[in-house]
């Protein structure tokens, strides 16, 4: 009976989903890398120091979407700046998630709904991203809330102004999942002038004030970001691949990427622009490839897609697998993979077949999300907020009718087929996390020989990648152990000749070991390697 109640429901799918998160991070809490911030996550931390210690307001227009620092601001000011809180307090959003998606569920399905939380609860991707110091984990639970409210639409305004607000936070946390609002818009169309004002005016109250901030702060009215044009850009133009490509070789990080974006333009258009304008030079050369290229595009378009839909985690710094290696949960629970879900969702799909015509509200948003997020590049977390959306429609076709049974199977192995496709890989997730993990140790000086071990990891992993070479001399120069230095950095310039920052790492590294001709020929190798790119 409890699992007949919605609520009950949600409580009991909330239960297994925080003692599986518990457990999760009770075996990685003795890894080196569970205090450590990577990639996004030191840019995040860094704007939400500044944010506790009183910028509430900041300055410019926003380029990277500010919700996320905001709340470890306040997580901060509540607590303490431990990794290990950020990790704890998102991990219960996750489950939180879970719950409000048995819910939903529930709700829109009987109690064969739940399952949709009970799976998302043990789905191994979640467990991951939702433990890492980025975004991930708030859109997931804004994701399903705005899902959950909309449900309840049919209860009154309310409920649909609530989704609006709901909505309005995810467009200030990931930009293009304002997209979701289209479907939503279309849906509760035939609702009523109230209803749709409601959920209107919602997102209005969220994103208008942000809007106006950039006025006041920056000079110029951008609803959430001016980040659009450079985002489009590094998902289209000749030569991407559905990944992420930092506009300037070598620089990728969010702390080169906005200053990189306006150098390029400013360069390019010969005068001093605003964020906007640098956001409209760079969507220009988007459009312009997508305009005079539409065969490539189009087929490039295809290739993101199926990356937002394979099987494999495309990682940005930390991998599933570096993680599964402290974690049985992951490892256990790993046939569960995201071939899986689209599989599900698939089956759901045809074993239901027209009758989704009524209910064609959650088809739609996973149409939208995945189209969404292919326009631009693709990551895992990026998708991740998908899952839920899958598996309510992965429930919402369940039948025991053998027929339609057999259209389910025809489905999931279909699902399962595409989401094998070729076009991604984890060959190299390893070198790319340990590498990753190396960064973050050589920034303190009690952990550097840590560093060392990892470095040599990557290069282990990957003896072609000129980047851990360039890593592992560099902390041996930090270290003050320039003879050590000098072979991983010559290693570093052979396999990348235009590797500026390492021609003068080793410049320093000879100037150090008193050879001043070497370090001044690698200086001015260096040089010219910084003028070719």
């Amino acid at each position: 009976m409890l699992l007949r109640s919605r609520w009950g429901a949600a409580a009991a799918v909330f239960v297994l989903a925080a003692a599986v998160r518990g457990v999760y991070l009770w075996q990685i809490a003795g890894a080196p890398f569970f205090d450590l911030r990577i990639g996004d996550g030191v840019a995040y931390h860094e704007w939400a120091v500044r944010i506790a210690k009183g910028d509430w307001v900041g300055q410019g227009v926003f380029y990277q979407a500010p919700l996320y620092p905001y709340f470890l601001a306040v997580l901060y000011q509540l607590g303490n700046e431990s990794v290990g809180l950020v990790r704890v307090v998102q991990a219960g959003m996750g489950a939180t998630a879970c719950g409000l998606l048995a819910w939903a569920g529930v709700a829109l399905f009987g109690v064969r709904g739940a399952l949709a939380g009970a799976l998302l609860a043990v789905y191994p991707a979640a467990i991951f991203q939702e433990s890492l110091v980025e975004k991930t984990a708030l859109v997931t639970l804004l994701t399903v809330l705005l899902v959950a409210l909309v449900v309840e639409g049919g209860r009154g305004w309310k409920w649909l102004g609530g989704a609006g607000v709901v909505l309005g936070m995810l467009g200030l946390v990931r930009e293009n999942a304002l997209l979701l609002g289209v479907p939503v818009l279309v849906w509760i169309w035939k609702r009523g002038k109230k209803e749709r004002a409601a959920f209107v005016v919602g997102c209005a109250l969220v994103l208008v004030p942000v809007g106006l901030r950039n006025l006041v702060v920056g000079g110029e009215f951008h609803l959430t970001t001016s980040q659009f044009g450079p985002n489009l850009f590094i998902g289209n133009h000749v030569g991407a691949d559905g990944g992420y490509q930092p506009l300037v070789t070598g620089h990728a990080n969010a702390a080169y990427e906005q200053e990189d974006a306006k150098a390029i333009a400013q360069q390019v258009d010969g005068r001093v622009l605003t964020a906007g304008e640098v956001s409209r030079f760079w969507t220009r050369q988007a459009l312009h490839f997508i305009t005079t290229q539409p065969g490539d595009w189009v087929a490039l378009m295809g290739r993101k897609v199926a990356l937002v839909l394979n099987r494999v985690e495309k990682i940005d710094g930390e991998s599933i697998v570096v993680y599964g290696d402290w974690s049985w949960v992951l490892r256990v629970l790993g046939f569960l993979h995201f071939g899986v879900m689209l599989g599900l969702a698939m089956a759901g799909l045809l074993m239901r077949g027209v009758g989704w015509r009524k209910d064609w509200l959650l088809p739609g948003l996973v149409v939208v999300y995945v189209l969404g997020t292919a326009l631009f590049y693709v990551f895992a977390r990026y998708r991740l907020p998908l899952v839920p959306l899958l598996l309510l429609v992965a429930v919402g076709g369940w039948s025991w009718d053998r027929k339609r049974w057999r259209l389910g199977v025809v489905g999931f192995v279909a699902g399962m087929a595409f989401s094998y496709l070729p076009v991604a890989s984890q060959v190299r997730d390893r070198a790319v996390n340990y590498l990753a993990i190396a960064n973050a140790l050589a920034g303190d000086a009690g952990r550097r020989e840590m560093a060392v071990e990892y470095y040599k990891g990557a290069i282990t992993q990957d003896p072609g990648w000129a980047v851990g070479y360039f890593g592992l001399g560099n902390v041996y120069l930090m270290m003050g152990r320039a003879g050590e230095a000098i072979g991983p950095l010559q290693s570093a310039v052979r396999l990348w000749p235009n590797y500026a920052e390492a021609h003068f790492a080793l410049s320093s590294a000879w100037a150090a070991v008193g050879r001043p001709a070497e370090a001044a020929v690698a200086y001015q190798e260096g040089m010219a390697a910084q003028g070719a790119r």
